[in-house]
């Protein structure tokens, strides 16, 4: 047993040897492409060499193996697997999050229009569009991941995701673990009232000492607790729940964001209840970028610059709202809708029809598809009333 013991000890000895030279004349023959994982790779030679150098005899000879073992499987591994993992460089500044292909993004998918699951199960919404067109702008990739909107910061900064877009205001909280772009979109907070209440429920003076529906933990519920006087502030889980609430009484006006009031009013018609006001709380929309990665967060503005002076901004914004976009949004040369708007009052008889104000206090009388689902056309007016109210308070 001792015989074979050394004589395998010479064989690999001889072996190792030859190979030491190869690999010093001929590189290539020397490490030959092996394939699979490094750590995979490791634990079978240390086995083969285990399996053959039992004897405490040959304890230094198996170090002196295995050293060379693994000098061999790192050389002949990182040769083979053949994946750069350096970070990018553009002009200075480094990257780690276009190592990524697809980038990795992060959206909360219960916001429609801005981002939802449709019947095919896939994410929809106007911040995919925007996001898909800024990504070819910049020759990037994106994979959508849904999550949850309580997590989704945490887990963009902590590495799980290189960028996030859903519906997000920018706030300077937010703003210290992570970076924004530019922003996006402009959001403000409406008042939403039922049919019959729609001409005495126009003001916040007129919600004094009222129940107030809004959803919990938005901007709605901050605006309403620190705007309103004497009102009892009630929350709830989502839109829905909180317009449902206003059509069976249990409160008597909402307070909620503008895309929630109208995709909500719209897919249920049958709650009865109008939007009498709006322009409240405006608050600005952001893509959400790692802060270590400031090359991303570059090409994301440059892409968004690039939409919007081709059009391709716009026209996603009337896709979804049925209106131009603010001026800010609208390539060069491009003007919103002049035509005057009489404001629409939507009857029981007359389920297509809406009257939204917009960001400034505009009056947009919206039509919709007789299933109420989808807006199709718009006209926008002027204003009857007053400027708008600031406001810094993140709707989500």
């Amino acid at each position: 047993m001792k015989r074979y013991s050394v004589l395998y000890t010479i064989l690999a000895a001889f072996l190792l040897t030859l190979v030491f030279i190869s690999s010093s004349i001929y590189p290539s023959f020397g490490n030959p492409p092996l394939q699979g994982n490094a750590t995979e790779l490791q634990q079978t030679i240390d086995s083969l060499v285990s399996a053959r150098f039992t004897q405490t005899a040959q304890v230094g000879l198996d170090a002196t193996v295995n050293a060379r073992m693994n000098q061999l499987l790192t050389a002949t591994a990182k040769a083979s697997l053949g994946k750069s993992t350096a970070t990018p460089n553009i002009g200075g500044q480094t990257d780690p999050c276009l190592v990524n292909n697809p980038l990795r993004v992060a959206s909360d998918t219960s916001y429609p229009p801005f981002e939802s699951i449709d019947q095919t199960n896939k994410i929809v919404g106007f911040d995919v569009d925007v996001l898909n067109g800024i990504a070819q702008s910049q020759s990037l990739k994106v994979a959508i991941t849904s999550e949850p909107f309580d997590t989704i910061f945490t887990r963009l900064a902590s590495g799980k995701y290189d960028l996030l877009i859903s519906g997000a205001t920018i706030t300077s909280e937010r703003s210290k673990t992570v970076s924004f772009s530019k922003p996006y979109f402009l959001n403000n907070q409406v008042l939403v009232a039922r049919q019959d209440d729609a001409t005495t429920r126009k003001t916040l003076n007129a919600l004094q000492g009222l129940t107030i529906g809004v959803q919990s933990g938005t901007v709605g519920e901050s605006f309403a607790k620190s705007s309103v006087s004497g009102a009892n502030i009630q929350p709830f889980s989502t839109p829905f729940d909180t317009l449902t609430a206003l059509a069976d009484t249990t409160v008597d006006a909402v307070i909620i964001d503008l895309p929630s009031a109208a995709a909500t009013i719209a897919d249920n018609p049958q709650l009865n209840v109008v939007i009498t006001a709006s322009g409240f709380a405006p608050e600005s929309y952001g893509i959400a970028v790692r802060k270590e990665c400031p090359v991303l967060l570059a090409k994301v503005n440059a892409g968004l610059d690039a939409i919007i002076a081709s059009g391709l901004y716009s026209q996603t914004y009337r896709k979804y709202f049925a209106i131009d976009a603010p001026a800010q949004f609208l390539p060069k040369g491009g003007s919103n809708v002049k035509a005057t708007a009489t404001p629409l009052v939507r009857t029981p008889t007359d389920l297509t029809s809406r009257t939204l104000l917009g960001h400034k206090g505009q009056v947009y009388s919206l039509a919709f598809s007789p299933d109420g689902t989808r807006i199709l056309s718009g006209m926008q007016g002027t204003s009857p009333t007053g400027t708008p109210s600031s406001g810094s308070i993140a709707r989500r």
